[in-house]
């Protein structure tokens, strides 16, 4: 591998960090109003979504009920098949973007 090669792999490394302030869903909200700040509250189903990519993150379904054991299993079969022919996988990438 050339030292360009593991320069660029270097730069997508993943980052153990909190989720910006900022995520992909709220660009919408943004894009609107450009001051727009989340509330950072959380609800039930914020609190399962959170449950459910750990999960599909660690493939630890125990604690999970039928629905939410099918649909964690779903997607890491999804990933699996993904993954297979892959000669590098990179999960979790923080990005930058500049928005101005």
């Amino acid at each position: 591998m050339s030292s360009h090669d593991e320069e660029y792999i270097n730069k997508f490394q993943p980052i153990e960090e909190a989720h910006h302030e900022l995520g992909p869903s709220a660009l919408k909200y943004v894009e609107i109003c450009p001051g727009y700040r989340s509330e950072n509250t959380s609800s039930p189903w914020a609190e399962e979504g959170t449950m459910l990519h750990e999960a599909c993150e660690t493939g630890e379904l125990k604690g999970l009920d039928d629905e939410q054991t099918s649909a964690v299993a779903t997607c890491l079969n999804y990933v699996e098949a993904i993954e297979k022919g892959a000669d590098e996988v990179f999960k979790e990438l923080r990005v930058e973007i500049n928005l101005v």
